[in-house]
């Protein structure tokens, strides 16, 4: 078992991964990986984590991810209950909802933009990413309380 835990004092986020001796997990999130051992981006807050064998802090919830949930979360794609994200879920959120903030870029030389992420009322973030098809939806980051959002 490893531990990934977050360095800010205010985030509670442990992750907990089992088998990461495998070819792909060591890729993925082990010594192989770009992040290891102090650089992965904690999926709540975007400080960094540090990666141990041993629980570095007991009073913080864990949660449990597979090797290749855990590189998805760490690369920015969310955790899993993320991930939710089918036209009726978004529908449902941004239907009558109050956009508070958004997260653009502007384009160089152009007069566009893209949009990293909307934050309705209430905190919710969806992210936008590109598809052949259109803008893409692949996180719905719940508000930012970080007691509220790591569970044992």
């Amino acid at each position: 078992m490893v531990f990934f835990s977050c360095t800010s004092t205010s985030c509670p986020f442990v992750l907990s991964v089992q088998a990461v001796d495998d070819a792909e997990a060591v890729t993925l999130i082990g010594p192989g990986s770009d992040w290891y051992p102090d650089q992965y981006p904690c999926p709540l807050c975007g400080e960094r984590c540090v990666c141990s064998t041993k629980l570095l802090d007991e009073r913080k919830s864990q949660l449990s991810l597979s090797p290749q949930e855990a590189f998805i979360a760490f690369s920015g794609g969310g955790l899993p209950d993320e991930q939710e994200c089918s036209a009726s879920a978004v529908e449902k959120l941004l239907i009558g909802a109050r956009v508070r903030g958004v997260c653009s870029r502007h384009v160089q030389g152009t007069n566009r933009c893209t949009i990293d992420y909307l934050e309705l009322e209430g905190g919710v973030r969806l992210y936008f990413g590109s598809s052949i098809h259109g803008a893409c939806v692949y996180r719905v980051q719940g508000p930012q309380s970080y007691a509220g959002r790591v569970r044992g």
